[in-house]
């Protein structure tokens, strides 16, 4: 049976095309290259003291980026429809002013509030994404995400230090995690972003940055929006596709998350979960809905590598 990877996987084939302009030009737009956005993010957050405002519905790495920094994190609310709660974040700023983390989820691009305080879009999701990444004072990206390869970060907006290119790797290969697995996988990922040594400060790797430079945007913008919606018409219910987004993965809301997962890693269909860890600091009890999201959404792959076929088995495995 043909595994389905949750992400993309850029062969080392790629090396033998020749740069791509319109990578160069998508490029552009975040010159400063690093090892993961979360060493962007770190960079950044540098030139700051005080609070910083962190959206509810967040990974963790973010926030814990901030606090590496030396930043003191504060919590607005992300509502169920993954949109920001202006009033809660203007209030919040108000009492305790301070810059203001923006996540665009999945692809989908985010309202930008209008704030008399730094903005940073955490483009991580959306890479590719028309129209996003513009608008605040500074926007992270991570390429790896979207394009597959091992590494790759990227930022608009001044940096205390730049980024120093370090050692090739290789591609990133796909990987496949045993359905009865669960608990440990979940564990071993909140010690990674909670506990794990993170050495911040360098660049994009060499062979991912040359992989990066031959892939066609075009294409993988199409191939994903296609994939998306054919996916969405065969199961129904999801998420319309925004006319600017270039979608990371199509989430779904279930009831039974864990057990589905495993039905799909039986399936040798790998999925995603974003937010299943919250911040040590977090109040869950003041952000209800945002417990909902962490507890039963579940993200599924719809990226360049998948064909009709493998959607179609995706969707005959959902219930």
């Amino acid at each position: 049976m043909k595994p389905i990877a949750a992400y993309p996987h850029a062969s080392a084939t790629l090396l033998a095309r020749t740069p791509s302009q319109r990578m160069h030009e998508e490029l552009a737009i975040a010159p400063s290259l690093f090892h993961f956005s979360r060493d962007a993010l770190h960079a950044y957050f540098a030139r700051f003291t005080g609070v910083v405002w962190m959206p509810s519905f967040h990974c963790g790495m973010e926030v814990r980026a901030a606090c590496d920094a030396g930043l003191t994190p504060r919590f607005y609310r992300i509502n169920s429809d993954f949109t920001i709660d202006e009033d809660d974040l203007a209030r919040g700023v108000r009492a305790e002013p301070g810059p203001v983390l923006v996540i665009h989820y999945f692809g989908f691009p985010q309202r930008i509030p209008a704030l008399d305080v730094p903005i940073i879009e955490d483009c991580s999701h959306a890479f590719l994404t028309r129209n996003v990444g513009t608008l605040g004072d500074a926007a992270t990206f991570s390429l790896y995400k979207t394009l597959g390869t091992a590494d790759g970060g990227a930022m608009r907006g001044a940096v205390t230090s730049p980024p120093r290119m370090w050692i090739a790797q290789h591609a990133r290969k796909p990987y496949y995690n045993d359905a009865h697995r669960f608990d440990e996988l979940a564990a071993n990922a909140e010690r990674r972003i909670f506990e794990g040594a993170w050495q911040y400060g360098r660049g994009i790797s060499r062979t991912s940055l040359a992989l990066i430079r031959r892939i066609d945007p075009d294409f993988v913008r199409e191939k994903r929006r296609h994939n998306y919606q054919r996916l969405a018409a065969l199961i129904g219910n999801a998420p319309p596709l925004h006319d600017d987004a270039c979608p990371l993965f199509l989430p779904i809301v279930v009831r039974d998350r864990k057990k589905l997962w495993r039905e799909l890693q039986e399936q040798h269909i790998d999925t995603f979960i974003f937010g299943m860890f919250h911040h040590p600091l977090f109040d869950a009890g003041r952000f209800p809905e945002t417990r909902a999201m962490r507890e039963n959404i579940l993200c599924l792959p719809i990226h360049q590598d998948l064909d009709h076929a493998d959607l179609e088995r995706i969707a005959r495995h959902l219930p």
